[in-house]
């Protein structure tokens, strides 16, 4: 077979190959995280879901209340729904059940500007895959969104500690996972917390995994609650 090179106008060589065209990759555009924000803050949640377009997610919906939420995540179906507690017709965490029931899947976040473990449990306890509080910062609400869509449970918290009882199986505990669950109600991920204690990831996921254990709680989240409602984190490092 007869390779040959043509330039441009040249008429074809008999038997000759044409040259392949160039290649080009194909690159597939990472998915847009869709988001609906339920706030009856109208400027906040304006303001914040401009900084959520800004940052490259996709704002289905902004609304002012549970029933329109439970209305809008119905008809956008999104991947993350930031929820306020305290709306005009109910809490927050009392519409989880429902978001849930119109768009199987969703993830929440409860963003709210009440810093206490009552409003953490009340938020575990309905079923929220994240907790921030709104005296944290821009970015940590933004990473607190990222890290509920990649299927996370992040903690960006101002707490006070100390409110309630302390949790069954809290003495238990051993000194290193106490320190561990201190790290995880700062919001920091095992990778993080490997390297603040000087340990191996899978070793704090042994810490955690006993921690919860012992606790009684099936999430780090829970863990959270249980911990700031007990008293065993100081509540000036709750959250980061």
């Amino acid at each position: 077979m007869v390779h040959s090179r043509t330039l441009p106008g040249d008429p074809p060589v008999p038997g000759a190959t044409a040259p392949s065209p160039p290649v080009r990759p194909t690159v597939t555009p990472a998915a847009v995280v869709r988001v609906v924000v339920v706030d009856d803050h109208r400027v906040f949640a304006e303001l914040f879901a401009h900084a959520l377009g800004t940052a490259g997610y996709e704002v289905c919906a902004v609304t002012f209340s549970l029933a329109e939420a439970v209305e809008q995540v119905g008809t956008h179906r999104p991947d993350v729904v930031v929820l306020d507690q305290h709306l005009p017709d109910g809490s927050g965490s009392g519409v989880v059940g429902r978001l849930r029931s119109v768009a199987p899947g969703v993830r929440v976040l409860m963003l709210t500007s009440q810093a206490d473990p009552q409003t953490l449990m009340s938020a575990v306890g309905a079923g929220c895959d994240g907790f921030v509080t709104k005296s944290r910062g821009m970015t940590d609400v933004l990473a607190a969104v990222a890290a509920v869509a990649r299927g996370e449970s992040p903690i960006r918290t101002d707490l006070a500690a100390g409110a309630g009882p302390a949790a069954e199986g809290t003495d238990l505990l051993t000194p290193r996972e106490l320190e561990v669950l201190e790290l995880v109600c700062e919001g920091r991920a095992n990778k993080e917390i490997a390297a603040a204690l000087g340990l191996s990831i899978n070793t704090v996921r042994n810490h955690v995994a006993h921690l919860l254990e012992k606790l009684g709680v099936r999430s780090k989240l829970e863990a959270v609650a249980v911990a700031t409602a007990g008293g065993l984190v100081r509540g000036s490092r709750s959250g980061r």
